[in-house]
């Protein structure tokens, strides 16, 4: 029997498998030191995947803190999620939701900024009243803005006009 023929790799789940051809065109792979063959390469890549996802069970809990806003108010949603791994193309975090069911219980996120460990009870308050206390913040300070603010360029058009002696128009 001739030794099989590597023709690349493949990832799943952020692991790279070196996949082989024989000479009676039987594809190959390893894996936990078995070794996996299906009649196409489509094939064993989803045996290969069905293997690994069966054999590897990630699982970190995490809360995920989304931004929603409601008009121009900002609304913190702290949502409870499981991260299972990695997808293998997009590099998004897969997540299950503990508890939910159907289409909403998986999904993917892709940016990885809003996620904290789990958050306790309190925690969750303790964001939303720093939330609260920043769009207090943001207000006063356009507020402040806003009184001093000025018509930048009406003053400068009227300086300008000063400047070279043109008369001033007189507001009524």
């Amino acid at each position: 029997m001739a030794t099989p023929t590597k023709i690349g790799t493949e990832t799943i789940d952020t692991v790279e498998y070196e996949i082989y051809v024989s000479e009676d065109g039987v594809f190959s792979s390893s894996f936990e030191g078995d070794r996996i063959t299906a009649p196409t390469k489509k094939a064993l890549l989803e045996k290969l995947r069905t293997a690994v996802r069966s054999h590897r069970k990630v699982a970190i809990e995490v809360t995920h803190i989304a931004t929603r806003y409601r008009g121009d108010v900002e609304v913190p949603e702290p949502e409870d999620l499981v991260l299972t791994g990695i997808h293998s193309s997009s590099r998004n975090m897969l997540y299950r939701k503990p508890g939910a069911k159907g289409r909403d219980a998986t999904g993917q996120l892709s940016h990885y900024d809003t996620i904290t460990r789990r958050l306790t009870k309190a925690e969750v308050e303790d964001l939303k009243s720093l939330v609260q206390n920043k769009q207090r913040a943001e207000r006063s300070l356009n507020d402040w803005i806003a009184k001093r603010k000025i018509d930048a360029r009406a003053e400068l058009t009227k300086a300008a006009k000063a400047a070279a002696g043109e008369p001033l128009e007189v507001e009524s």
